[in-house]
């Protein structure tokens, strides 16, 4: 445990049987925020050959333009993004531990989608998406449909609150609505940006449909 960061995450997937890493779309950014941490306590965030050899390995982008003896910086954009990347890789070492060893790999779909809920809601739509993207795309699937179906909303809306309409377009187009409830034909409805059919599906039409269309599509 006084390895690195790297050797740690080897040590875990070796001796409880999980893979992350190399699904863990932002591991090179995990390293990175942890060589840094080691630029500020040793260096004053002057970059050293140690930084620029275990974010290569790590294959970081952009880090063969990075020159050793410049100064780095920790402005809050980057502090609030190393947090983020530091939370999701906690939540999901988490959630494929609980899968494999712990618990009802079903009910680790639902914890996760509401942690993503609850996300969405505080506005951390990128960290969200990444959680989401992992537990629907990066390893098999185990949950059902309902839970499945509740998950690619909140990435959709994901997408569609981070401004990228092709990805949330092409990603609730994979799968046919047709045959589902209510709640999940709002959704979608509201995703495309189309009023009408938010209209006719809402129980409550004292609910302004502007106000729903500029909400929070989502289920939790």
């Amino acid at each position: 445990m006084r390895g690195s960061h790297t050797a740690q995450a080897q040590f875990i997937e070796a001796n409880l049987s999980v893979q992350i890493k190399d699904r863990y779309e932002r591991w090179p950014n995990f390293v990175e925020v942890f060589e840094r941490r080691n630029l500020v306590a040793h260096g004053n965030l002057v970059v050293n050959r140690a930084y620029v050899e275990n974010c290569r390995i790590a294959k970081l982008k952009g880090i063969d333009q990075v020159n050793i003896w410049t100064t780095l910086s920790l402005g809050t954009k980057y502090l609030h993004n190393a947090v983020d990347v530091l939370y999701e890789f906690g939540v999901l070492l988490f959630f494929v531990l609980w899968r494999k060893h712990i618990g009802d790999e079903v009910d680790s779909f639902e914890k996760i989608n509401r942690i993503c809920y609850e996300l969405i809601l505080a506005k951390k739509f990128k960290l969200a998406s990444c959680l989401l993207d992992f537990c629907l795309h990066k390893q098999g699937r185990c949950c059902s449909d309902f839970v499945s179906r509740m998950m690619i909303v909140n990435l959709a809306n994901c997408y569609k609150k981070m401004r990228d309409e092709d990805r949330c377009h092409k990603l609730i187009a994979s799968v046919d609505w047709s045959a589902s409830k209510d709640e999940f034909q709002i959704c979608i409805a509201s995703l495309r940006g189309n009023v009408e059919g938010v209209i006719s599906l809402m129980p409550n039409k004292a609910i302004s449909p502007k106000d729903f269309l500029n909400g929070q599509p989502l289920i939790g």
